[in-house]
């Protein structure tokens, strides 16, 4: 089976950015159940298809998007048959409840004020990033009330 464009486009995601099954991973899902498709080819093909979705990702940033895949990645180790520690490839179905489950920041300075404030309530500098152990108390503070009133205006 060849893809198309438009095939490209119906594998593509609908209004919430729910991943849908390309009819190819399908058939290699198929295979890899008889036995005919190595578990590399479908990692391969489950990455091709994440890719075909992300192409066009409609207003996501690539935080966004990384911070999609990786709630992707921990659902799927903390599923079941996960405690075998080996690496299991991420489920489409996974990628579909991850996509849609997702929730856009509005904006970057709604991102960081959020940040800010978690490092305002922070009670551990070990825990912070790197960025933020060394910022004075005032500071953190000083930048939060600029964020919230440039988000106020």
């Amino acid at each position: 089976m060849t893809t198309t464009q438009a095939d490209l486009k119906t594998a593509r995601s609908d209004h919430t950015g729910a991943l849908k099954r390309p009819e190819w991973l399908l058939e290699l899902y198929a295979r890899h159940g008889e036995g005919t498709a190595s578990a590399e080819e479908v990692r391969e093909g489950q990455q091709r298809a994440v890719k075909e979705v992300l192409d066009k990702p409609h207003g996501l940033s690539g935080a966004d998007i990384e911070a999609i895949l990786a709630r992707a990645v921990l659902a799927s180790d903390a599923g079941p048959g996960s405690g075998d520690g080996g690496d299991r490839p991420v489920s489409v179905e996974t990628l579909r409840h991850a996509f849609s489950d997702f929730i856009p920041a509005t904006s970057p300075l709604e991102r960081e004020l959020q940040i800010l404030v978690a490092v305002q309530e922070c009670t551990s500098r070990e825990v912070l990033p790197e960025r933020y152990r060394s910022m004075e108390r005032e500071a953190v503070l000083s930048r939060i009330n600029e964020l919230r009133a440039l988000l106020n205006s």
